[in-house]
C-alpha cells in the first residue's frame, strides 16, 4: 500500500541531507584507506572537493530513482542492500563518465573501489538504523495516524495485514466499521480487533469517541445514500476519506486509462514479456539451477545419507502432483520428510522428527526442485504451484496466477506466506509479481529468499504442510 502524504516530506529531506553527509564521509574514509592506512603520501583531501560536488547530485538522483527515499516501503535488509548496491554502482558508472568528460581531476582506481564499498555500507547501514528508529518512534505514538476501516472484505483484510506488519508506515487501526448490509460483521481481521456493526446512525455515535484521522472504505460505494451520508459526516468532522476501488482485485500495473469520445475506459494490456526478458529469465533459471545444485551438493549428500539410513527400503524422494503453467499438471520433487509416531489414547499421530523439522523449516526439502527447473517445468522465481485440490476451488481471479511458469520461490514467500496460507493473499502477491516483472525483481526476490531462510533460526517451526 502506498499512501503519499506531505507529512513524509521531512523524513525524505532528512534522508537526502543524511546522504549528502554520508557521501562526504565515504570520500574521507576511501581517502584514508587508500593513502593513510598504507602510509602513502598522496594529494591533499581537499583536491577532491570538485569531485565531491559532482558526486552528490548524481548519487541523490540515482538513489531517488531506485526508491531509496520512499519512506513507505517494507525495508527488508536484503532489499535495502540490493537497492543500495544497485544505486551506488549505477552512480559510480555515471560519476566515472562525467569525470572522463570533464577531465579536470583524476582519482586512483583503488580509491574509487574503496569509495564504492564504503558508500554501500554506510548507505544501507544508515537506512537499516533509520527504519529501526522510525519503528521505535511510531510505537511510542508519535506521528501516528488513527485509521478506521469501513467494510469487511478481502481488501480490508489485506489493508489490516499491511498496516500491522509495517509500523513504520505510521498507521494504527482503531476500529473496523461494518454498516448494516455492507459486509460480514464476523470477519477475522485479527485478534483483539474493535469491530462496530449496525445501522449508520449507530456507527456515527461511536465515531465521535474514536477520534479518527482517516477512514478507508473497502466496500462498494455506488449510489447508496446511507454510505454517502457516512462519508459526508466523516468529512464534516475533518476526517480524511479514502476509497478502495471496486476493481481492487483486478488492479494491474498493466492497466491504462483511455477514453472513447469522452467515455472513460480501462485497458488491460497483455501479460507478455519482451523477448530479451524471456531469454534472460530462461538463462537465469538454467544457470542459476546448475550453480545452486553445485553449491548445495554437500547438503544434498548429507541429507541423502541421513534419509537413506532412516527409510532404508523406501526412496528418499517423493513426487507431488501440482498444477503448472496454463493449468497443466506436473510432478515436483522433494526430499521425503522422516516422521515419528506418537502413541496416544485412543489414536496414533505422526509428526516430523527433529531432522525432518529442520529440513522443512529451512526449505531443504525443496532442493530437488532445481531438477524441475532444468526440465523446464519450474522457474527459480514465480508463483508457488499448488495441488489440484486447491486449484479446483480457484476463481477466475486466482487462475491468473497460472498464466506464467510457477517457481521455487516467489514474492508471496518472501512476504512470509507459505504452505496452507490463504490463496487470496498469495494470489495478491503473485499477481503483483506478474504485473511488475523485471529482471531486477527476480534477482531481488532470490536475495530476499536467502535472507528469509536464514532468519528462520529465530522463529518456531512453521505449520507443517506439503507446499
Amino acid at each position: 500500500m502506498v499512501l503519499k502524504e506531505k507529512k513524509d516530506l521531512p523524513l525524505q529531506v532528512l534522508l537526502v541531507v543524511a546522504d549528502v553527509i554520508l557521501i562526504v564521509i565515504s570520500f574521507m574514509a576511501a581517502y584514508f584507506l587508500r593513502y593513510r592506512v598504507p602510509g602513502i603520501h598522496g594529494p591533499g583531501f581537499f583536491i577532491y572537493q570538485k569531485s565531491i560536488l559532482i558526486v552528490i547530485p548524481l548519487w541523490i538522483g540515482v538513489s531517488a530513482y531506485f526508491g531509496l527515499y520512499r519512506v513507505r516501503r517494507a525495508w527488508r535488509l536484503s532489499e535495502v542492500i540490493f537497492n543500495s548496491v544497485l544505486a551506488v554502482s549505477v552512480g559510480m558508472v555515471l560519476y566515472l563518465t562525467v569525470s572522463y568528460l570533464v577531465k579536470e581531476f583524476f582519482l586512483s582506481r583503488l580509491l574509487l573501489f574503496f569509495l564504492w564499498g564504503v558508500n554501500i555500507v554506510v548507505t544501507s547501514g544508515f537506512r537499516v538504523v533509520f527504519k529501526s528508529l522510525l519503528v521505535r518512534v511510531r510505537r511510542t505514538g508519535i506521528g501516528i495516524r488513527r485509521i478506521l476501516i469501513v467494510g469487511n472484505s478481502p481488501s480490508s483484510r489485506m489493508l489490516s495485514k499491511v498496516i500491522n506488519l509495517h509500523p513504520e508506515l505510521g498507521y494504527r487501526i482503531i476500529a473496523y466499521l461494518t454498516p448494516e448490509g455492507a459486509g460480514e460483521a464476523n470477519g477475522n481481521h485479527g485478534s483483539g480487533d474493535h469491530t462496530i456493526a449496525g445501522e449508520i446512525h449507530e456507527i456515527l455515535g461511536n465515531i465521535d469517541e474514536l477520534c479518527p484521522d482517516e477512514a478507508i472504505f473497502s466496500i462498494p460505494i455506488g449510489k447508496r445514500e446511507e454510505i454517502w451520508g457516512l462519508i459526508n459526516s466523516l468529512q464534516k468532522q475533518g476526517v480524511t476519506v479514502r476509497i478502495v476501488p471496486d476493481i481492487y482485485e483486478f488492479f494491474s500495473a498493466r492497466m491504462a486509462m483511455e477514453d472513447l469520445e469522452g467515455i472513460p475506459m480501462i485497458k488491460f494490456r497483455p501479460i507478455t514479456n519482451q523477448s530479451w526478458e524471456r531469454g534472460f529469465k530462461l538463462g537465469l533459471d538454467y544457470l542459476g539451477a546448475i550453480f545452486l545444485l553445485i553449491l548445495s551438493s554437500p547438503i544434498v549428500i548429507f541429507v541423502s545419507l541421513k534419509l537413506k539410513a532412516f527409510f532404508k527400503e523406501q526412496g528418499i524422494l517423493v513426487a507431488e502432483k501440482v498444477i503448472g503453467q496454463f493449468g497443466h499438471p506436473i510432478d515436483i520433487y522433494r526430499f521425503r520428510i522422516p516422521m515419528k509416531t506418537i502413541c496416544s489414547n485412543p489414536s496414533e499421530k505422526s509428526i516430523p522428527t527433529p531432522f525432518g523439522e529442520m529440513l522443512y523449516k529451512y526449505s531443504l526439502t525443496e532442493i530437488p526442485q532445481f531438477y524441475n527447473v532444468l526440465k523446464g517445468e519450474l522457474s527459480l522465481v514465480g508463483p508457488r504451484p499448488e495441488t489440484p485440490t486447491r486449484v479446483e476451488r480457484y476463481s477466475e481471479f486466482h487462475r491468473r496466477r497460472l498464466l506464467i511458469k510457477p517457481g521455487i520461490t516467489g514474492l508471496a514467500q518472501v512476504n512470509g506466506l507459505r504452505g496452507f496460507d490463504s490463496s487470496d493473499e498469495k494470489t495478491h502477491f503473485d499477481l503483483k509479481y506478474i504485473e511488475e516483472y523485471s529482471v531486477l525483481l527476480d534477482i531481488r526476490i532470490l536475495l530476499q529468499t536467502i535472507w528469509v531462510i536464514l532468519k528462520r533460526h529465530k522463529q518456531p517451526t512453521p505449520l507443517f504442510s506439503s507446499t
